[in-house]
């Protein structure tokens, strides 16, 4: 089951993603931020997006899942003119 969470407080964007899947071991959880392709994509593109003002946070345990946490500044946006 993959479960999707989102919330918004005091200006921040929180998003988790969730499984009960296999999930990853401890030694390549360690190195996954700085080796993982896919992760490392994703930390690079939100460094250049936010700076330093973002947070993201792995946690898993094998045979009981992996959730990603996702913190990001809301993005102020206005209407468009008609």
């Amino acid at each position: 089951m993959i479960r999707l969470r989102s919330a918004l407080k005091d200006g921040r964007l929180r998003l988790m993603v969730e499984d009960d899947g296999v999930g990853i071991p401890e030694a390549k959880l360690a190195t996954l931020l700085d080796e993982g392709i896919g992760i490392s994509n994703v930390t690079e593109r939100l460094k250049v997006l936010f700076g330093p003002d973002y947070r993201i946070r792995i946690d898993s345990r094998p045979g009981e899942g992996t959730r990603i946490e996702l913190e990001l500044p809301e993005l102020q946006t206005t209407p468009a003119s008609v």
